[in-house]
């Protein structure tokens, strides 16, 4: 039976998953924070902004950007293994506050030089790239079946609220902030992920058996649904050979790719095309940047959770997962039809092209019926 939760008395498998939403909201703005400041670090005479602060190329340009996802993709399966071995809060607390150390020094390595930035950011991303690994181990032990969906909700929609509220806050520092407007941005994000951090080392702990102000009614609810979430239990085999010949796996691996090519390319790169492109790089305009940058995030997180719903009422209707999942992949990719014939010069019709696939990465993402016993989500991603 579920308990019922008061505001009084939280079950610390809530404030778990409140904690955890708020720690990938930050995650989310110490990775994406450069990619608004950088549309008022550098200079662009296309637009006359020539009195920024670097000149970098836009070679340069997505060189920083994209060096975060080299250390990011190094980390993903080992910070697994880390949390099976240290504990997920240790993994995902240092993961979380030394990226957000790292961040306070963006300023001073931007201006050293070029090379100083990407090694920075590649360094961000190694510690980064640990923490969703990490909060699957710990919901292992924390979520109960019964609210094994919910729990995993509250969290990870702290990635889309991160994007949402990243973009425009970063685009009001940039020209309101202090310390020269910009360098505020890293500075702001840094403070705010340290801070996470100090409740994190307060308030959460590895699992129910080790948390010292858990109730025993809470305890024992969480333990009868995993009974072995604090034993050593013999790790099962995983079938590698047969994961790495399944048509399936390597079906679903392509499609992540691809999602993820476009997806971090829209997330690095989409303030600076709306700068570089379509103007919108001084005052107000880098406050409309920021907020035509978040706007997909918002159709992106509800078609997230009606696309689920839609889905499992299409399967209870008897139709079969696979058709399912074709037709609702096809129908996210052929909302760009709407705009075939559209006047690509449009600033809003560009908006809405990104707003819209977007939207159509949220649906077709049923997956989890394929190799349900085995955790290959960092392989995926």
């Amino acid at each position: 039976m579920v308990q019922r939760l008061t505001y009084i008395d939280l079950p610390a498998r809530y404030t778990l998953a409140i904690m955890s939403f708020l720690g990938f909201v930050m995650i989310y703005a110490l990775r994406v924070n450069l990619s608004m400041a950088i549309v008022i670090m550098v200079n662009n005479s296309a637009n006359g902004s020539t009195n920024n602060q670097f000149n970098w190329t836009s070679t340069e340009q997505g060189w920083i950007l994209s060096a975060f996802f080299y250390g990011y993709t190094i980390t993903q399966i080992p910070g697994g293994l880390l949390a099976a071995r240290y504990g997920g809060k240790t993994v995902l607390g240092l993961g979380v506050v030394i990226t957000a150390t790292l961040t306070l020094l963006t300023p001073l390595a931007a201006r050293i030089n070029f090379g100083a930035l990407i090694g920075l950011r590649i360094l961000e991303g190694l510690f980064e790239g640990v923490t969703f690994p990490t909060m699957h181990a710990m919901w292992g032990k924390w979520a109960p079946p019964a609210e094994r969906s919910t729990l995993a909700t509250i969290t990870y929609a702290g990635p889309i609220v991160g994007m949402v509220v990243s973009f425009p806050l970063s685009a009001l520092l940039c020209v309101y902030g202090f310390a020269g407007g910009w360098p505020s941005v890293f500075y702001t994000s840094g403070i705010l992920g340290i801070i996470w951090y100090i409740f994190w080392l307060i308030l959460i702990f590895d699992s129910p058996a080790n948390h010292p102000r858990i109730s025993k009614a809470e305890r024992d609810y969480i333990e009868s649904g995993i009974p072995d979430a604090d034993k050593m239990v013999p790790p099962v085999p995983i079938p590698w050979f047969q994961i790495f010949t399944s048509r399936a796996v390597w079906a679903i691996i392509v499609c992540f790719v691809c999602y993820g090519w476009g997806g971090y390319i829209m997330l690095t790169c989409i303030p600076s095309y709306l700068h570089d492109t379509l103007g919108l790089s001084f005052g107000n305009n880098l406050i409309e940047n920021g907020i035509f940058s978040s706007i997909p995030y918002i159709g992106y997180a509800v078609v997230t959770i009606v696309s689920g719903q839609v889905a499992d009422l299409l399967r209870k209707r008897g139709i079969s997962t696979k058709n399912v999942r074709k037709g609702m992949t096809v129908s996210g990719m052929s909302i760009f039809l709407i705009y075939s014939n559209s006047d690509s010069h449009n600033n809003y019709f560009c908006v809405n092209v990104y707003k819209n696939s977007k939207i159509s990465q949220s649906v077709g993402k049923l997956t989890s019926d394929k190799i349900a016993n085995h955790a290959c989500c960092s392989i995926i991603l």
